[in-house]
């Protein structure tokens, strides 16, 4: 099973002495592939090095998660699962990881299919064709993006825990269902009278938006 699923991540544990082709030979290697040094060529120009004799710990960020998507392009794997994908990729990385993710939305790809997870509510809209909502590792809501997107404006408001002390914020967080963005929490609104019992002020924003002005924020 492990050699069909894929983890893109910005932190993977590549060596960091070895060069970018060291690295991606010997991952590959354990999957039994052996690398074309002539499609490896094309596929390193494409993911945007120019030398692939660099040492990985002489890497920018921004390239070190490029060695990343290289692998991932020569392994091909059934299923790739990625963590904050977009996060601190260049406007070329992103580019080109959002064409991958489109390839595989639309079938066009030899992977079958893309886990994703992720705070950037736009990315989540524009690639996703089933999102599932987590808080603190339960479910709380799933299926397609408008309508998880209307059950959580219709069933959480929105706090600012800014000011809050941790003992308060912890006790917060401790109420079922209720889920940390940024400075702020959304709630279960079958908790509504708890908050106000709190002194805590209910503002007037939409959940989702909590989301979307995160992601603008970075």
């Amino acid at each position: 099973m492990k050699r069909k699923i894929f983890l893109y991540s910005e932190d993977l544990p590549y060596f960091p002495n070895f060069t970018i082709i060291q690295n991606v030979k010997y991952f590959a290697s354990l999957r039994g592939i052996k690398l074309n040094l002539k499609d490896f060529d094309v596929m390193l120009k494409k993911s945007g090095f120019n030398d692939y004799g660099k040492k990985y710990s002489d890497l920018s960020k921004e390239m070190k998660q490029r060695v990343s998507l290289l692998e991932l392009m020569i392994i091909n794997p059934e299923i790739v699962l990625m963590d904050e994908p977009t996060l601190g990729l260049d406007p070329v990385g992103r580019a080109d990881l959002i064409s991958l993710i489109t390839e595989i939305k639309n079938g066009s790809s030899d992977i079958s299919g893309a886990i994703i997870a992720s705070n950037d509510l736009d990315f989540i809209e524009n690639f996703s064709t089933k999102i599932v909502f987590i808080s603190n590792g339960n479910i709380v809501l799933q299926g397609d993006f408008k309508n998880v997107m209307r059950n959580l404006n219709n069933s959480y408001f929105v706090i600012s825990i800014a000011r809050l002390n941790m003992r308060r914020i912890n006790e917060i967080n401790s109420l079922k269902g209720a889920v940390i963005s940024g400075s702020r929490m959304l709630i279960p609104k079958e908790h509504e009278n708890v908050i106000k019992g709190f002194g805590i002020t209910i503002e007037e924003v939409k959940p989702e938006d909590v989301f979307r002005a995160e992601s603008y924020d970075r």
